[in-house]
């Protein structure tokens, strides 16, 4: 579907540059961005300049993204945030109301600047990513459609580390999800109930939402694509290798390495110990760092991703935090490689997809589900046509700017 005419978006992002495509909100925005410009859209992305020591770097990437064709330009806001701001957001009670009337002169500029380019290119809807700048929601909802891609709902993210850190007896660490959550329940539901339209990348991201705001015709889906290379050469299945992949710095990823390590790996390990797992992501914390070794590799980062997945025998995705949508899965599946999953890690999918899985919702479970793949690959690797077929007809860039352009249409 397209538009009666070309539209031009300004899209506020929170770019993760040393990440690149690796990084999930990156992966996202740039792919529906290069789509929307094939379609002959334009869209200008904007970044905060104050975000951080490293705008050059930013900037320079973004300049080599608008070489490549996945923009048409790119712009620089100066948001500085002011030391009352952390300190406000820390304390839940505050309600975004209170922050943005105690805030009001710092966010002057930021807000005349974003007019001013809106005004300059002509632009027709708003896109705010980047949490940092969602006053401008207050300030232009009444000017143009102004939509929140909030990617995943962050309440859901915290109400979920909240459940695990009590159940593990980490009351520090809950202390503080209950702070994030009660903070970002405000700023979600505020939002959320002003924007335009939300848009999440998973449909449980979508509940959580519709539940936080009490409007869930607001709120809808816009799936991630795939987006992955293939293998750079012909790959050879190592039969006894498990695989994850994922930036090891990423909490959800690393918490499912490590819940994987100790509590499901020696009961494989018990009845099969020709097993080994491979983890290979950048930025391994010191956490996983320390548990490898003999059976267990942490590789870090490394220059063929594809091939990794492609040459072990079964991915394993031992998701126990997070939200969202999970780009690996279908990567994994893409790359030919089977997966055994909680059933965290397939709850993006529709029923009759996460069938083709293999999934365990407890250590004994999801190691009986590893063993069952090793002892008979062949039964399981037959589901992967019927995996590859569906996830290659229905996940496309292509497929999700279209369903984007639809909305945009609706929002006008």
């Amino acid at each position: 579907m397209t538009t009666p005419r070309p539209l031009t978006l300004l899209w506020l992002i929170g770019l993760d540059h040393a990440s690149g495509m690796r990084h999930g909100g990156n992966l996202r925005w740039f792919n529906l961005s290069r789509e929307l410009l094939a379609r002959g859209h334009t869209v200008y992305f904007g970044i905060n300049g104050a975000a951080g020591p490293d705008l050059a770097a930013r900037v320079d990437y973004l300049d080599e993204l608008k070489r490549d064709g996945f923009i048409s330009g790119h712009f620089v806001l100066d948001y500085p945030q002011p030391r009352e701001r952390g300190a406000l957001v820390r304390l839940a009670a505050h309600h975004p109301a209170v922050v943005n009337r105690r805030l009001r002169s710092f966010r002057e500029g930021p807000t005349r600047a974003a007019e001013t380019l809106i005004a300059q290119n002509h632009v027709d809807a708003l896109i705010v990513s980047d949490r940092g700048f969602l006053f401008l929601v207050d300030a232009l909802r009444e000017r143009m459609p102004v939509l929140i891609d909030w990617v995943d709902s962050f309440v859901l993210y915290f109400r979920r580390a909240l459940g695990m850190h009590l159940r593990r007896g980490q009351l520090g660490a809950a202390l503080s999800d209950l702070r994030s959550l009660l903070s970002y329940h405000f700023q979600e539901r505020y939002y959320g109930r002003r924007a335009t339209m939300n848009l999440l990348a998973s449909p449980v991201d979508k509940r959580c939402l519709d539940a936080v705001t009490g409007r869930p015709g607001d709120n809808h889906v816009l799936l991630n694509g795939l987006s992955i290379e293939q293998p750079r050469a012909q790959a050879t299945k190592v039969p006894t290798r498990l695989v994850f992949t994922g930036n090891m710095d990423f909490p959800p990823n690393y918490e499912a390495v490590c819940w994987f390590i100790d509590e499901v790996f020696p009961l494989v390990r018990r009845q099969r110990p020709d097993v080994t797992f491979r983890v290979a992501g950048r930025n391994p914390v010191p956490a996983l760092l320390a548990r490898s070794g003999g059976s267990v590799e942490i590789q870090g980062d490394v220059p063929d991703i594809p091939t990794e997945i492609a040459q072990a025998a079964l991915y394993v995705a031992p998701l126990v935090s997070g939200g969202g949508f999970k780009n690996k899965i279908i990567e994994a599946v893409a790359c030919g490689t089977f997966v055994v999953s909680t059933p965290r890690g397939v709850e993006f999918l529709d029923a009759p997809l996460r069938d083709l899985f293999l999934v365990g919702d407890s250590p004994t479970r999801f190691a009986e589900q590893v063993l069952r793949f090793l002892e008979s690959p062949d039964t399981f690797n037959a589901r992967l046509p019927a995996l590859q077929s569906r996830i290659v007809a229905e996940y496309t860039w292509s497929r999700r700017a279209d369903e984007l352009l639809a909305q945009l249409q609706r929002s006008r």
